[in-house]
């Protein structure tokens, strides 16, 4: 069912992703490390799911890894956790799958095997040796191997910037032609940082590595996607709304899965539309939220790109009409930050680049808390003001005082929700190019 809220596992539930899983085939067939890349919530987990279940069927088996799992206090990857995880699959793997026979008639040591991980501080096993061991296994055993890396980019956290997984990487491309790595990750260009493909002093430098891109639903692709997911769960299509709703959430899979969702659990197009962007907008903001821990110039600048001061220079205005001075270099450091977290993309329009935020509730979500603090500044100036007028007893200034606060009300509102039309007028030139 395409509507079903957790990643998908069979391909029939899964919606035209047919190029993408060929893709996958392909990279794992010919090459030995495969990006899996794309804005978050746009499906790629379960395509990967997808890919890695059908392959398991044919008897290639694999290890899923979700690098999230190792992040301690959203600033350190530990990578003895993450080592121990895998080399506590790569044993499941030999004792309930058909390796079990195979292995008892080949001549390789692995005392590794037996050796249980779970809390032995002491325990030291080689990972490099577990996977050279698996390798010439599986060479024997004429078998291949998956091990797939969710959010890959989450590696280069482990203190030293990554560069002893990377080394393990380079070593398996080089040596280990029987097992494969997909490398996923929501992060785009912070993945490509971690990898330095095109640094010499990378261990990957000169490794081609098979990059797909999982995009966006067409808007055409994002209808017909709600529509057969309707006709699945047996609820009348209304045509003009399912419009709408694409107009709003624009092709990225989740939101569109949400909104069918809740569509055929409240058979009401209308209140499911509003609880999708209710749902959705909670999750956001708690992502924002932490982003702008790390710095409030992140807010500055999706604020601007928000409102459509989406040029440097309109950004360098944005920071200036709230009294913020920044420098060329520092700006230039925030956009980079920003595209390479997949917070921002740069397209180029008429020889200028400008700036767009490709998650239509991420700009959403910003216009609202934008209006927000803006209507409790106003309110809480309005407080001060009235009391310092009723002190002196100038009523006429408090007149004066809660006209201008209402005006600035106006404004607020209407500026947001003049930008908010206008994303959904333009939804064509948002899509991915």
């Amino acid at each position: 069912m395409y509507f079903s809220l957790e990643p998908k596992l069979k391909r029939e539930d899964l919606y035209d992703r047919e190029n993408e899983l060929n893709e996958l085939e392909k990279g794992i067939e010919n090459g030995r490390i495969i990006l899996l890349t794309g804005i978050r919530r746009i499906g790629k987990t379960s395509l990967l799911n997808v890919f890695l279940n059908e392959k398991k069927k044919k008897r290639m088996p694999y290890i899923f890894v979700d690098c999230r799992a190792f992040v301690k206090q959203e600033k350190f990857f530990d990578k003895k956790e993450f080592r121990n995880y895998i080399i506590t699959e790569v044993q499941k793997i030999f004792k309930e799958s058909i390796f079990k026979k195979a292995i008892k008639s080949i001549l390789i040591k692995t005392p590794w095997l037996e050796v249980d991980l779970k809390g032995k501080e002491n325990v030291q096993i080689s990972l490099v040796q577990v996977l050279d061991d698996l390798n010439s296994i599986l060479e024997k055993s004429k078998k291949k191997l998956i091990i797939a890396i969710d959010e890959a980019q989450n590696m280069r956290l482990d203190g030293e910037g990554g560069v002893e997984i990377l080394n393990l990487l380079a070593h398996a491309y080089d040596h280990l032609t029987n097992i494969k790595f997909i490398l996923t990750g929501s992060e785009v260009g912070v993945l490509h940082d971690f990898l330095r493909l095109n640094d010499v002093k990378s261990p990957l430098f000169g490794r081609y590595l098979d990059e797909i891109q999982v995009e966006r639903f067409s808007k055409e692709k994002s209808i017909d996607f709600l529509i057969e997911g309707l006709k699945q769960v047996n609820i009348e299509q209304d045509i003009r709304k399912i419009e709408e709703a694409v107009d709003i959430l624009d092709g990225l899979a989740g939101y569109l899965a949400m909104y069918g969702y809740t569509v055929w659990k409240k058979e009401n197009y209308n209140k499911a539309l509003s609880e999708t962007l209710e749902n959705a907008e909670q999750i956001i903001q708690s992502e924002l939220e932490e982003l702008f821990k790390k710095s409030e110039n992140y807010k500055i600048v999706l604020e601007a790109v928000a409102h459509r001061m989406d040029t440097f220079s309109n950004i360098q205005k944005y920071f200036e009409m709230n009294s913020i001075e920044i420098s060329n270099r520092r700006l230039t450091s925030v956009l980079k930050s920003l595209v390479n977290y997949s917070y921002l993309e740069e397209h180029f329009e008429g020889g200028s680049k400008r700036y767009v935020i490709p998650d239509p509730i991420v700009e959403r979500t910003l216009l609202k808390l934008w209006g927000n603090s803006k209507i409790k500044g106003f309110f809480r100036t309005l407080i001060m003001l009235f009391r310092r007028s009723f002190e002196e007893g100038a009523f006429s200034l408090f007149i004066y005082i809660l006209i201008w606060a209402i005006l600035q009300t106006f404004i607020v509102f209407f500026f947001d929700k003049t930008h908010r039309l206008d994303r959904s007028t333009k939804w064509n030139t948002m899509k991915l190019k």
